[in-house]
């Protein structure tokens, strides 16, 4: 954050309580965010101030000329190494540089995936280190294990569905075990660009703050609507920060992954991605996605609906999906509202258009929305958290 000039009123001394200190986060004087509204000779309100104001809005310092130390303005303008350059080309301070073939693993998340599998499977194949597919088909369903057979693979066998959640721990757990940096997350349907890992490798290099990053996404373009999964604003620059994105196509630091933590088995399937975006978040971290779609993604059935000349994709999903979304969603409300109040109202606002969309469109409307109030009601009562629980498939 750039350091502002000090008010004309602090540097005549600040006498008085009607003029104040320019905040450095509003860029607004006076009391914004709490930051004060008194002049600086009033030393023991601004001292009890500044212990209370978190560091990025605490009050500029007028007897420091740029509002922050030495060290700290170095190692921002040349890196942790404090030598020119800058940070761009330093490992972060895990130890992690940009994530490359000889540093990264896929983790594929799979239940009774289609015959066109191992050819997907192929194209992050010829990228990574190593490949790691999760079996969630059950015994009954063992075709993963004759399509990989020959290659290199390495499958996890689960006797049940345990969820996409558990089978991406399995994955990332294994992937840490051979001590890899980086970890792909991919669906059974997805089609990664055979170019996607270097591309967003440059994203690493390209930030200013790599130490910061938690994961890069690979923006998605959607079979179904053939629309962008993330829409981001446009710069000049081939990447944007998001505050969430989808697990698939994303290269998730294993080093974040440790101090974060797994992800939510109780989630089961839908929300384990944003919910664990905004962990990362909330532990300093920064997901950014590229601006160009680097691979493909079914994302759902698709129905075609045509209201008034127009065409309208929905995702017709199973009631049972309904439901985890649903519930899960209440989850992620009590526990992120506070911090990511914006996020929320957004994620409300798309959660009303979906049963809109629901009402006009779609197929089984009562069993959808009975499976929507179920969740909601699950979610507020909050039994299931530590379980899979709800529907069973």
């Amino acid at each position: 954050m750039v350091a502002q000039p000090p008010h004309p009123d602090a540097r005549r001394g600040g006498r008085g309580r009607g003029r104040s200190l320019r905040c450095a986060a509003s860029h607004q004087p006076g009391r914004a965010f709490g930051c004060g509204g008194y002049g600086y000779r009033r030393s023991r309100r601004v001292r009890g101030l500044l212990l209370r104001c978190p560091s990025h809005l605490r009050p500029y310092d007028p007897r420091s000329r740029s509002g922050e130390p030495a060290a700290q303005r170095k190692q921002r303008r040349c890196g942790p190494s404090g030598e020119d350059g800058g940070v761009k080309t330093t490992p972060s301070a895990t130890g992690v540089g940009a994530p490359r073939r000889e540093t990264t693993g896929a983790v594929v998340a799979a239940y009774r995936p289609d015959a066109g599998f191992a050819d997907r499977l192929g194209r992050i194949q010829c990228q990574v280190a190593r490949v790691i597919v999760v079996d969630n088909s059950g015994p009954s369903d063992r075709a993963i294990g004759h399509q990989l057979a020959g290659t290199d693979v390495e499958v996890v066998e689960n006797e049940r569905n345990l969820g996409v959640a558990t089978a991406l721990n399995q994955g990332l757990r294994r992937a840490s075990e051979l001590e890899l940096s980086w970890a792909v997350l991919l669906d059974q349907d997805s089609v990664v660009d055979m170019d996607a890992l270097r591309r967003l490798a440059v994203i690493y290099d390209e930030y200013p703050a790599p130490e910061k990053i938690g994961l890069l996404a690979a923006n998605a373009r959607s079979l179904a609507s053939g629309k962008l999964a993330v829409l981001g604003r446009r710069s000049r620059a081939g990447y944007f920060e998001v505050e969430t994105t989808i697990t698939s196509g994303s290269v998730l630091a294993l080093a974040a992954y440790r101090s974060s933590g797994p992800f939510r088995d109780d989630f089961f399937i839908e929300g384990v991605d944003l919910e664990y975006c905004l962990r990362l978040r909330r532990h300093g971290f920064r997901i950014l996605c590229s601006r160009d779609a680097l691979m493909t993604h079914a994302g759902g059935q698709g129905l075609e609906r045509s209201f008034l000349g127009r065409t309208v994709v929905v995702g017709d999903h199973e009631p049972w999906r309904y439901y985890y979304m649903l519930r899960n969603f209440v989850e992620i409300v009590r526990l992120y509202f506070c911090r990511e109040p914006l996020w929320v109202l957004r994620a409300t606002t798309n959660f009303v258009k979906t049963f809109i969309k629901i009402g006009l469109y779609e197929r089984h409307k009562s069993a959808k929305f009975a499976a929507i109030a179920r969740g909601v009601g699950d979610g507020i009562a909050g039994s299931w958290r530590g379980r899979a629980g709800g529907f069973r498939c």
